[in-house]
Order: structure tokens, then sequence, then C-alpha cells
């Protein structure tokens, strides 16, 4: 049995994980805002999905697009690798490191939907460590892989180019404004008080800052999976399922058949009806290990 993916080939998943992943900041955003969870001044992205029921949406979803993001990626991995028998301008080598790093992304993603920053912030650190700056260095990665194929436009190699770009200021502004805001505050850092971070707490416009960066580097990311849409739809995944028959009990049975019809052929002495009724019984035997192996498939 095969089973194809449809006529529009792979060009669907960058949409979905845009949307899906879109679809759980904006809406964990406004729920914990309007909940007062959070301060409607741009908060940072986790932060909207620190309390529940909005953590609840956050890590259902985030999870799913940490899974669709590495599916993108592997998907992008094998598509280059078969595209580039030979390796032509280290196209393979690249391509492998992009891969590898590319997939520090997605679990980074996991970390930070199942370890909120109120519970275990070390951990979530950790993971939006790994997602941002892993997937920073696959968007640059994968710009290179594009400039050395020779197969996209140069609209497509111009955007991809763009959007890591911006990534990576949108990321350094995130980190560098985060560490001056921390320097700014007033009192010891608390990560419940840091939901509701205000101008009486200090380094207020360096924290928006770096919430803002934080934002425009989550943006950037979908964007640029977006890129792969064109190329995703002449791709196809088809699905292969395969019956062993090497089934104990089918052997079993194939033992059974031969038992029951070897002493009527190998004797020549026995008489013609009693050999016709040995080849009846054959027979059903044969029915029904056909109609056991039909039930099996």
């Amino acid at each position: 049995m095969v089973c194809s993916c449809g006529k529009y080939g792979l060009g669907y998943l960058p949409i979905v994980l845009l949307v899906n992943t879109g679809g759980c900041f904006i809406t964990t955003y406004l729920i914990a805002a309007y909940s007062g969870h959070v301060s409607f001044e741009f908060p940072y992205i986790s932060d909207t999905g620190s309390d529940p029921p909005e953590s609840c949406i956050f890590t259902f979803f985030l999870s799913i697009g940490a899974f669709l993001a590495a599916a993108i990626i592997f998907i992008r991995y094998r598509h280059v690798a078969d595209y580039n028998r030979e390796d032509v301008n280290k196209v393979l080598r690249i391509n492998k490191a992009a891969f590898y790093i590319g997939m520090v992304s997605p679990l980074g993603m996991l970390l930070v939907a199942s370890f909120q920053n109120v519970n275990v912030l070390s951990v979530h650190i950790l993971g939006a460590g790994g997602a941002f700056f892993g997937g920073c260095i696959y968007a640059w990665l994968q710009t290179l892989i594009t400039y050395r194929m020779h197969t996209s436009t140069s609209l497509m190699l111009d955007a991809r180019f763009l959007l890591s770009l911006f990534s990576s200021v949108s990321l350094i502004i995130a980190a560098t404004y985060a560490e001056i805001a921390l320097l700014e505050l007033h009192g010891k850092f608390n990560s419940n008080e840091a939901l509701h971070w205000n101008t009486k707490n200090g380094g207020f416009r360096s924290h928006i800052a770096s919430t803002i960066g934080e934002w425009c580097t989550g943006l950037a990311f979908l964007l640029f999976f977006l890129t792969y849409v064109k190329d995703f739809s002449r791709l196809t995944l088809d699905v292969q399922l395969r019956l062993h028959l090497e089934d104990p009990l089918l052997l079993s049975s194939d033992a059974h058949l031969r038992d029951s019809t070897s002493p009527t052929l190998n004797n020549p002495d026995e008489h013609e009806p009693l050999l016709h009724n040995s080849t009846s019984s054959g027979r059903n035997s044969a029915n029904y290990l056909s109609n056991h192996k039909s039930n099996y498939i």
C-alpha cells in the first residue's frame, strides 16, 4: 500500500507551521494580557505561556510546532542530499552540518514549551538559547547552500539572506538589551515579577527593546521556513507498508498443510476414493490457509 501526500506536494508544511506557531503566540498573548497574567507592553513570548490556561495552549501548540519544524528540517536535508549526489562546492557537508545544528532548534522549542520560566528558569533559558541561536545558524547555512546550489532564483536567495540577517540582528538586540535590563533592574530579579515589568522596576526601556527583538527573531524564523513552500511543492512523501510472511502462525499453518497431504501423495498403493478424499481435505486446508492469510493482510 502506498500513501501519497497529494498533488500539492509538501508545500503545505511550512504554511501549517506558520499558522500553528504564529497563532499560538498571538492566542496566548491575548489570553494572558486580558487575564492580567502579563503586561500588555510586549512581554517575552514565553511569558505569555507561564500561567494556566494559556500555558496549556502554549505547551500543546508549541510542541506541535517543534515536531513540524523538525520534519521540515529533515525534508530539506533529504531534498538537498538527493539533488546533490556529488559533493559539489561542499554542499553535502554544509547540508549535514545544517541538519544537525537545525535540529537543536526544535529540541529547544520543546524545552521552552515544557519548562515554563516561572517554574524551571535554567532549563527554559537553555531551551530558548538552543531554539534561537540554533535557528540563526541554520538559516545562515541554508542561505549558503542556496547560494552554492544555483538552483533558486536570485529573489529567493536575497529573501533568505535578508531573513537570516534580520533574525541575527534581532537576536543580538534581544540578548544584549536583556542583560542591560537586568543591570538596570532595581533589586533582585524575580521571574514572577518580570511578567509585569514596568517603569518602577527600572530597565523598562531595555526590557521592551529585548522583548521586541525576541518577537522579531521568532517572526523571521517562521518567514524563513515559508521560503521552502515553492521547493517543497515539487516534493511528495510516500509511505509503504510491507507484509512480512515470516509469521510463526503462518509457518505453522504451512507445516500443517504439508503434513496433511504428504501421506496420500507419497503412498502409491492408496485407493482412488481415499486419494480423492485426501485431495479434497488438502484443498480445504489450502482454502483455510488462504483465508487465514487474507485476514492477516
